[in-house]
């Protein structure tokens, strides 16, 4: 990759630039690795049946239960996006199970989970979402605040 995976901060004292993970980029980018090589090891000659697994995780997330009950490094949430977002991808082995993206946008919907949508939409809608997630979870806005920001 190109870019720089930490954060850029501006030094006040000299003009430079530093690299720093202040702001949690480097980690988030770590867990985001992390969480979609989980799902990778579980793709095979099975693959994986995203409507019953998305299902699942947002109705744990729901009631903010563990996916697991052992000490697990990646949260429902993690698991639950990461799974939206490998739902939604092209990929090189057939699917060996139909997804039905409706029903899990509604899913994602009467949950109340925008990240999890914004992951299963993905591209420049899915960021949208992800933005708006972003507005009314850490600034408290609603969401229709959120999307008129935007």
């Amino acid at each position: 990759s190109t870019w720089n995976r930490q954060a850029l901060r501006q030094d006040t004292s000299g003009g430079s630039q530093q690299t720093d993970d202040e702001w949690g980029i480097l980690k988030f980018s770590r867990s985001v690795s992390r969480t979609r090589n989980i799902l990778l090891a579980s793709s095979g000659p099975l693959g994986i049946d995203y409507d019953i697994v998305v299902s699942a995780l947002l109705l744990l997330e729901k009631r903010g239960e563990p996916f697991c009950e052992l000490e697990c490094s990646v949260s429902t949430q993690d698991l639950l996006g990461a799974c939206c977002y490998a739902s939604g991808r092209r990929s090189t082995n057939e699917p060996k199970f139909a997804l039905d993206g409706s029903v899990l946008m509604r899913l994602c919907h009467a949950a109340g989970n925008i990240q999890a949508g914004g992951h299963l939409i993905g591209g420049e809608d899915g960021l949208v979402l992800q933005c708006i997630n972003i507005l009314v979870h850490s600034v408290g806005m609603d969401v229709g605040e959120a999307e008129a920001f935007l």
